[in-house]
């Protein structure tokens, strides 16, 4: 494929996949890292980096937007990215040791199982729609994960009028997990960080959204720092995904303002399951 025809199409690609995210907390490597694999056959260890450091500009266009609106909580942000960090950084040096399929496959089960949760939370919610404002609702009862791990909350987060409990333990090895997998995989990991911030902490959807884009500025920043101290950088691609993203990012955060948590819940659960089809549909083929 000519050079400049591929990075026209990575760059409307990446356009697409900005506006998405944006509107549903994730960066995007999720489907960018696969597509860059599969459909322009870049090598996994420069897509990986590539990506990831791509996904710092956009997730920070969306992160200055969701401050704006107050769907950001930098103090939960914070806690949760220590740990994360320390996992992208290992994780960077761990995807040497794997091989093309199995980075899809394990980013395939991934988004497999969360586009379920995330599909039956949204249907839950709107079944159980009692009227009351998303970004106010009570955030103190433990969620079905916490009541499962049985980890006991011992940091109460006070955010203006919203309070909650968080396990210190819980959000150390959830950190570190995510974390890993943003340097394994060269995603922001938000596509799995924003639904285990609904499902097991108990943040409303647009809270978890905007928070975790925090998360995804820190993690693609030092990530991607470390992908190219190891020379995991096309600088071609990164500069048609850095652009293309941020304008993607804008439009995404416009997008994103008019729609309500429980949207952005049932869009977050139909991308996840249209990412499972692509990547399985692609090994198999």
């Amino acid at each position: 494929m000519d050079i400049v025809l591929q990075l026209v199409l990575i760059g409307l690609l990446a356009l697409g996949v900005a506006i998405l995210g944006n509107i549903a907390g994730f960066g995007g490597g999720v489907i960018l890292v696969p597509s860059l694999i599969l459909i322009f056959s870049i090598d996994t260890k420069t897509a990986v980096g590539t990506v990831l450091l791509a996904l710092f500009l956009p997730a920070l266009v969306g992160t200055i937007g969701a401050a704006r609106r107050k769907e950001v909580d930098f103090k939960f942000g914070v806690l949760f990215a220590i740990p994360s960090s320390a996992g992208t950084i290992s994780g960077v040096f761990v995807v040497h040791f794997l091989t093309d399929q199995a980075v899809l496959i394990i980013m395939g089960v991934l988004a497999f199982t969360l586009s379920l949760l995330m599909l039956y939370h949204s249907i839950k919610k709107r079944k159980n729609n009692t009227g009351e404002n998303e970004n106010t609702e009570s955030l103190r009862k433990k969620s079905f994960w916490q009541k499962i791990t049985k980890m006991k909350p011992i940091l109460k987060i006070q955010a203006g009028e919203k309070s909650y409990d968080i396990s210190v333990s819980l959000i150390f090895l959830s950190g570190v997990f995510f974390g890993l997998l943003s340097g394994l995989l060269g995603i922001s990991g938000g596509w799995i960080q924003t639904p285990f911030m609904i499902l097991a902490f108990g943040l409303p959807p647009l809270l978890a959204s905007g928070t975790s884009l925090f998360i995804i500025v820190i993690k693609a920043l030092i990530g991607g720092i470390t992908h190219m101290s190891l020379g995991n950088i096309d600088w071609r691609i990164l500069a048609i995904l850095t652009i293309t993203m941020f304008f993607g990012a804008m439009i995404g955060n416009f997008l994103k303002s008019k729609m309500k948590g429980k949207q952005v819940s049932l869009i977050l659960g139909i991308t996840l399951l249209t990412i499972t089809i692509f990547i399985f549909v692609s090994i198999l083929l």
